[in-house]
């Protein structure tokens, strides 16, 4: 009965070329927005299908695209090229989770829209584009959690002494980096993490009384950040 985009579409007649049409701008996904494709959009409907690629002919140049799709992995790739002078949005298939880059540039993020007016509009993520466009979509990697354990030894010291910390940083992502020791909220020191995610170091000299010691581990590309904490009791030292 014909009727995929137009209700006037035949899909029986070949003079129709309706199946052509629907190659085009379905399943490669360009179609005319503006006059003579001045404006345009691009919005492929995969299916199951694992990769397409076309050309469309217009009065400023060429509308190129290809793509290729993985629905088990949930990986979408597409390039293409737009002619000077027009514009357009293009959609890719998506979910709010998705990480979406375009020329290397992340434009959507785990539901957030970080560049080109991106948002999310019924299975796909939507954004401007225009010229050379290389495009990526991948499921969003969660990072591991972490947990931050702090030992301050001795917990007792005086004031002419320092005491000695041990940080470990928990996490089944291998966490790295520096972690940022912090004194009643003043920065003093910055730690590597060694193989292990362990850092030692040793506090400055304080004042007499109570002190809160905080450890932050900022995180990194497989890790959450985290904090923790302990207490250390500075004292006089007696005569």
């Amino acid at each position: 009965e014909g009727g995929v985009n137009r209700t006037t579409a035949s899909l029986a007649h070949g003079w129709a070329a309706s199946p052509t049409v629907q190659l085009t701008e379905s399943v490669l996904g360009i179609r005319p927005v503006g006059p003579g494709y001045s404006t345009w959009t691009i919005k492929p409907h995969p299916g199951n299908l694992a990769f397409s690629r076309g050309v469309v002919p217009t009065e400023t140049g060429t509308i190129d695209a290809s793509w290729t799709s993985d629905k088990r992995a949930g990986t979408f790739g597409m390039k293409g090229r737009t002619p000077a002078g027009t514009s357009g949005t293009v959609s890719v298939p998506a979910d709010a989770s998705s990480v979406v880059r375009v020329n290397g540039q992340r434009v959507w993020v785990a539901g957030k829209s970080r560049a080109r007016n991106a948002q999310l509009v019924d299975g796909y993520v939507q954004f401007d584009g225009s010229g050379a466009l290389d495009i990526s979509v991948a499921p969003h990697a969660k990072k591991a959690a972490t947990e931050v354990e702090v030992k301050v030894k001795p917990g007792k010291v005086a004031t002419n002494q320092r005491a000695k910390l041990k940080a470990k940083v928990r996490s089944a992502g291998s966490p790295s980096g520096k972690v940022k020791v912090r004194v009643d909220g003043r920065l003093v020191k910055r730690v590597k993490l060694n193989e292990d995610g362990k850092a030692v170091t040793r506090l400055p000299r304080l004042k007499a009384g109570k002190h809160k010691v905080v450890v932050i581990y900022p995180g990194d590309k497989a890790t959450e950040p985290s904090r923790g904490k302990a207490v250390v009791k500075v004292v006089r030292p007696t005569r």
